[in-house]
């Protein structure tokens, strides 16, 4: 028997709209006990916002505020999705390149939602390969981040000091304040 994705998928995912603050996001998330919330315009995925995507933008932009920051401005608008005819073969290839969810789409309409627990649920055998994967691209993540290149003196971005300089996720930095 072929398990279909549509077979094992989450119908009752949270949700929320692209212009919900990111302070009703973080509600759901921890109401729901889950790590990210599915942004949806009526029955269209619009994105998927995930703890780490709150985070970041935190971290990244200081100008973001919990209550007047949207959902739909920092969610990741490019999802990879899945059918519900598709196999958990199809489902576990996909989440093997690194996604944890894949939001369900038939026609255009957002019809669930699959993680790496649903797919654990029906073949727990899956666990290590998966887990593997994921620890291999968090300290491949990890590798870029001490692949800053120096780029002589002047202003760090962050702290103001002139200092020695590395160009590191984009901006220039003293090694102080580059956490390396």
């Amino acid at each position: 028997m072929v398990l279909r994705i549509g077979d094992i998928m989450t119908r009752n995912f949270v949700s929320v709209k692209p212009d919900a603050s990111l302070k009703i996001c973080i509600r759901e998330m921890i109401k729901g006990r889950v790590g990210s919330v599915i942004v949806k315009e009526k029955d269209k995925l619009a994105g998927i916002l995930t703890q780490g995507d709150v985070v970041r933008a935190l971290y990244n932009n200081n100008k973001i505020s919990l209550t007047g920051t949207k959902a739909g401005e920092i969610c990741t608008k490019r999802v990879v999705t899945i059918k519900p005819d598709d196999d958990i073969a199809a489902a576990i290839n996909k989440m093997k390149r690194g996604h944890k969810r894949l939001p369900v789409v038939m026609n255009g309409k957002l019809v669930g939602l699959i993680t790496i627990k649903d797919v654990l649920r029906i073949h727990p055998d899956v666990f290590t390969d998966v887990t593997d994967l994921i620890k291999i691209k968090e300290e491949s993540e990890k590798m870029k981040k001490f692949s800053a290149t120096y780029r002589g003196e002047g202003m760090c971005e962050d702290c103001g000091n002139y200092k020695p300089l590395i160009r590191l996720h984009g901006r220039l930095m003293c090694e102080d304040c580059s956490d390396i």
